[in-house]
């Protein structure tokens, strides 16, 4: 018998937050013995059919797609942990580029920084190295594929996607980026990462990107302003895209702090962070803001073209493997032969590199709320663009527009892009990148 929606919705409130907690302990290679284990003992398949029958409750199809992530969450748990462990955990003995012992994310972070000029050396070693934790990324889909079919009678294939328009929009924003794409010419991976990471850029950013000296980016806009965001990670220094991603994080953070507190959580959040995503991308875009560069980051009229364009580079590569990772979705649910299939013909289509699949467990491996980190970006390039008209170039200084955002989160949580939009975002975009470039 369906029971108390709201009660339902306070569980799954707690649920979603035991999954923040494990995902973090994963991160820290951890996660055994979780108290997500026990979130399986309510959310089951029997929770789902019987709110996925609730066709008379409005609440419903929001408690059916929190429950769906939970539920696939919970159930490939010990996969996410095998997985953390090959890339945590296990340690592997190298000779070169330097001697030692070594992670799998110790070697990755090792080809991010290269400090010394060995980001290819590393990217070899890993390659002969990852086999481990692709080999569990792959068992993954498998038991992914498997979960969906048999739920597949009374949930919907896409619960899991912002609509299905981003699918389009993926293939559509790699085609529309060709030629800008070409005019970067990355000769290999090692080279594509050079040019995401941003480190030409000459913009007065922070010594190193902390959540309070990203917040204080913000200067004295009212963002702030009673509310109380949640920590958000931030990455290390690596060039000006570390800041950019902190910026993510802060907006992304902000967006769930502004929800309304009253409305069930359910409705306030995406489990899959379309909102989140938004706001995370439109506060990456804000450096691009003539009026933002000039104020908090030093830019002088006579670097604004070089100021952009080194921003347009880590935009491009971003959106890019941010479409790859939608195009890997649908051989990731195919199961493993599919994706092993077709993980170097995706990545060499997105980013003019053919990585081996022994990479795919390190590299671009498929997760929850890929879709809606595109559609996020598109969306966030629209809404920049609106905000800019309205308010002109400084909004984010604006009390006016700040108060409108925070208005616009206080309702439910968009779970869904509208097609228009997302493409009317993608042209922006498409055409800022090509000025920029």
């Amino acid at each position: 018998m369906f029971d108390d929606p709201l009660s339902i919705d306070r569980r799954l409130q707690s649920g979603v937050r035991s999954l923040a907690s494990f995902r973090a302990a994963l991160r820290a290679g951890g996660g055994e013995d979780h108290a997500f284990e026990l979130v399986g003992r309510f959310v089951s398949r029997e929770l789902l059919r019987e709110l996925a029958d609730a066709t008379k409750d409005p609440l419903a199809p929001a408690l059916l797609r929190t429950a769906h992530a939970l539920y696939e969450a919970h159930a490939l748990a010990p996969f996410d942990r095998e997985h953390s462990a090959a890339l945590r955990v296990a340690q592997h003995a190298i000779d070169q580029p330097e001697r030692g012992h070594f992670t799998l994310s110790e070697l990755a972070s090792h080809a991010l920084a290269d400090t010394r000029g060995q980001r290819a050396g590393y990217l070899a070693i890993l390659g002969e190295r990852a086999q481990p934790a692709s080999d569990s990324a792959l068992r993954r889909a498998e038991q992914r594929a498997e979960l969906r079919s048999s739920v597949d009678k009374f949930i919907a294939a896409d619960i899991d996607l912002p609509g299905t328009a981003v699918l389009d929009q993926a293939a559509s924003v790699l085609e529309r980026t060709r030629e800008a794409f070409r005019t970067l010419a990355p000769r290999s991976f090692a080279e594509l990462i050079e040019l995401g990471l941003g480190r030409d850029s000459r913009a007065a950013w922070p010594a190193r990107p902390t959540p309070r000296s990203t917040a204080e980016l913000l200067g004295d806009a009212p963002w702030l302003a009673h509310a109380t965001p949640d920590a958000f990670r931030v990455p290390r220094a690596l060039g000006a895209a570390s800041h950019l991603r902190a910026l993510a994080g802060l907006g992304a953070a902000l967006r769930a702090a502004f929800a309304g507190p009253k409305q069930p959580f359910v409705l306030a959040r995406d489990p899959y962070g379309l909102e989140r995503a938004t706001f995370g991308a439109l506060f990456a875009f804000l450096p691009a803001q003539e009026s933002f560069a000039r104020r908090r980051l030093g830019v002088t009229p006579a670097g604004a073209s070089d100021h952009r364009r080194a921003l347009a580079r880590i935009y491009l590569v971003a959106l890019r493997e941010c479409a790859l990772r939608v195009t890997l979705r649908a051989p990731a649910i195919d199961g493993a032969r599919a994706l092993t299939r077709a993980y170097p013909e995706l990545t060499f289509a997105a980013l003019g590199s053919e990585l081996p699949p022994s990479l795919l467990g390190v590299f671009f491996t498929p997760g929850p709320g890929d879709a809606q980190r595109l559609a996020g970006l598109l969306l966030a390039a629209a809404l920049n663009h609106d905000f800019t008209e309205q308010h002109d170039d400084d909004w984010f200084r604006n009390p006016r527009a700040v108060e409108e955002l925070r208005e616009s989160a206080r309702g439910p949580a968009v779970t869904v892009a509208d097609a228009a939009a997302l493409e009317r975002g993608a042209a922006l975009l498409v055409n800022w990148l090509a000025a920029a470039l």
